[in-house]
């Protein structure tokens, strides 16, 4: 006689993981009329199975680095001085959550404060911030225009005011005119040059830590894709439910989690089953596209009710649901224990200390895997007790 959760059950496999799977590749900027080539990894930061903290270096391409931070939208286009949108706003919560703050720049928008933070922020890397155009690209090329611009202009009204009475005020009232508009040029562009992140090193992730479930980064080797791919996001475990169960598993249904490697036992809730089966590993069947039978899931969700260890992540696991289950633990014994009597009475009968045995009376509950929910309603029961099995 036990206490213990008794109802049916149905074990099944399954693999832990995170909420989202975000795979990142990074690529070159493909320059105009031509196409770039495929980059070589130069460094492995990480590799399947780490960790990976918010602001680390995942993996360096051709000498640049890969980083991951926090924000709920990809990184789909280079953020550069003068963008605006809810991508640049993540940029700079992320950044601000490292410590570097752009506090000062209009909501949403890359300005002045924000160029600071991304250059303190790869500096802090070891790395230097990209900026747009480069060195000597026509972003540079306008920046420099505009300065010379600014240049000739304040000499022009220098000239202008030097010249006496003779010049006119025409002549001066003209050069401020010009050297304020040679001015309002150079704000412009300046606005829009500068440090700059290229979507080639940011990844975007839900929540951290996360975690390397697969890498093909190799030093020397050239970027293919998915070079990284990264989970990310509450872990949960997704079994393989065979389709014939279908009807058994419903939302809510408790269920225990066990990694027969590591020893680790956890408990869960199903939060919901697939409706579309998959192919692969698993039971049931189906047919694949060659014709020839294939096995076939469902995939069942499992949340787990207490946050999972990220070591966890990738392992196999067994589930065990538990449906028609008493919400805890009772009185139990195994089926062949509980017999019924000619009048309708159903009894188990118990062994004391000295070896008798005497009939107690029950109400018999929900039953699964070998047990049997009993009642006493005569006489006394309790945990521990033995009682006689198969008469």
């Amino acid at each position: 006689m036990k206490r213990q959760v008794v109802g049916a059950t149905l074990v099944l496999r399954g693999t832990v993981s995170g909420a989202e799977d975000v795979e990142v590749t990074p690529a070159p900027t493909a320059t105009a009329g031509a196409a770039a080539a495929k980059p070589l990894v130069s460094g492995v930061r990480k590799t399947t199975g780490d960790t990976v903290e918010a602001g680390e270096v995942i993996v360096e391409v051709a000498g640049r680095p890969l980083v991951a931070l926090r924000g709920d939208v990809p990184a789909y286009r280079d953020l550069a001085p003068g963008d605006s949108g809810k991508d640049v706003a993540a940029l700079r919560a992320a950044l601000a959550e490292l410590g570097f703050s752009s506090k000062g720049d209009p909501a949403e928008e890359f300005g002045p404060a924000t160029k600071n933070a991304v250059n303190a922020y790869y500096k802090s890397l070891g790395f230097s911030a990209p900026t747009t155009g480069g060195a000597t690209g026509e972003a540079a090329t306008a920046l420099q225009a505009a300065q010379q611009a600014v240049t000739q202009a304040e000499r022009a009204l220098r000239d202008a005011k030097a010249g006496g009475p003779e010049v006119g005020p025409h002549a001066v009232a003209d050069a401020s005119d010009d050297l304020r508009a040679a001015r309002r040029e150079l704000a412009r562009i300046e606005a829009r040059t500068g440090p700059m992140v290229p979507m080639a090193e940011i990844a975007f992730l839900p929540a951290f830590p996360a975690r390397v479930t697969k890498s093909a980064a190799k030093v020397g080797a050239p970027v293919e894709s998915p070079l990284v791919t990264l989970s990310s996001g509450r872990l949960q475990v997704l079994g393989r439910l065979d389709p014939a169960d279908r009807a058994q598993v419903q939302a809510g249904g408790a269920a225990d989690i066990d990694s027969e490697v590591t020893g680790f036992h956890g408990t869960g809730r199903v939060e919901g089953v697939a409706e579309r089966p998959q192919g692969g590993t698993g039971t049931g069947t189906g047919t694949g596209a060659s014709g020839q039978p294939q096995q076939q899931w469902l995939t069942v969700t499992v949340v787990p009710d207490a946050p999972l260890d990220p070591a966890l992540i990738g392992q196999d696991v067994r589930l065990t649901l538990r449906f028609g289950a008493t919400s805890g633990p009772v009185l139990a014994v195994p089926s062949s224990a509980v017999t019924s009597s000619a009048d309708g009475r159903t009894h188990v009968v118990v062994v004391d200390p000295s070896g008798a045995q005497r009939p107690v009376d029950v109400r018999a509950g929900r039953s699964g895997g070998g047990f049997v929910e009993v009642d006493p309603v005569s006489g006394g029961l309790a945990e521990g007790d033995r009682v006689v099995v198969g008469k």
